[in-house]
């Protein structure tokens, strides 16, 4: 029971600690101030310093487990001594053959567990070299990931750096781009404002030309027309005239030809006749 609960709590650590560290790393999760131990400034993120408090932890759980290993055997060793002990009392009381035998058995007893405390503490120097290799391993393991780590970091840096300004150089070409654009459309419009400005004056000039040609085309056609209606008109009024003189002429040549008769008339009655119209 012990041993099944003993597995689910290791577990769940072992589970709580992955999940710390690998949801603590990259530069989103650096650490906001410097963290020393005996001189030794930790960087990166805060994963990584889960991961030290981590590997400490481990640590001092295993030198615990050492210690209470040794605590358990050494009790173990008194107890035996002690229980050795009182078997030699006991056989030393029976006979002293027995003691003697006792003795011998001590003696061999004895050198029995000397040389089992000589095989273990051979174990235990073993076990301690091990273990200590194994933390040295660790902890070179350890110093290789956080350089590596390290090293990653400071790469995704400098290619967020690099990414930044690459980003800010091609907004900086847009922006020209655009300005140098604005600037090309409004040079565009002020010269098609002034071509247009300047068609239209052509146009209002055309326009003015063409009005002052017409008025003046009408005002010519107006004085030939007043020329030629006053020409007609004194050539209408001589005609006139003409016809008037010519008959007044006519006139006066019919009345002076008719006085002209009438007198010869007169002229050609004999003297005691009277002309009819004239009395006697």
């Amino acid at each position: 029971m012990f041993v099944v609960l003993g597995l689910i709590i290791l577990v769940a650590a072992v589970v709580v600690g992955v999940a710390g560290v690998f949801n603590n790393v990259g530069s989103g999760h650096a650490l906001a101030h410097g963290f020393s131990v005996f001189g030794y400034h930790v960087t990166g993120s805060t994963g990584a310093l889960f991961l030290y408090g981590i590997v400490v932890g481990a640590a001092a759980m295993l030198g615990l487990g050492l210690l209470l290993a040794g605590a358990r055997r050494t009790s173990r060793r008194g107890r035996a001594a002690r229980r050795e002990l009182k078997q030699s009392r006991g056989q030393t009381a029976v006979s002293h053959d027995r003691d003697l035998i006792g003795q011998r058995e001590s003696a061999q007893a004895e050198t029995a567990r000397s040389a089992t405390a000589r095989a273990d503490e051979t174990a235990r120097s073993a076990t301690a070299r091990a273990d200590e290799t194994a933390r040295s391993e660790r902890a070179r393991a350890d110093e290789t990931a956080r350089s590596e780590r390290a090293r990653s970091d400071e790469a995704t840096r400098s290619e967020t750096a690099r990414a930044d300004e690459t980003a800010r150089s091609a907004t900086a070409r847009a922006d020209d781009e655009t300005a140098r654009a604005d600037e090309t459309a409004r040079a565009e419009t002020a010269r098609a404002d002034e071509t247009a400005r300047a068609a239209t004056a052509r146009a209002d000039e055309t326009t003015r030309s063409e009005r002052a040609r017409a008025d003046e085309t009408a005002r010519a056609e107006t004085a030939r027309a007043d020329e030629t209606a006053g020409a007609k008109a004194a050539r209408a009024d001589e005609a006139a005239r003409s016809e008037r003189t010519r008959a007044d002429e006519t006139a006066r040549a019919k009345t002076a030809r008719a006085d002209e008769a009438t007198r010869a008339q007169q002229n050609n009655l004999p003297n005691g006749h009277h002309h009819p119209g004239q009395g006697g």
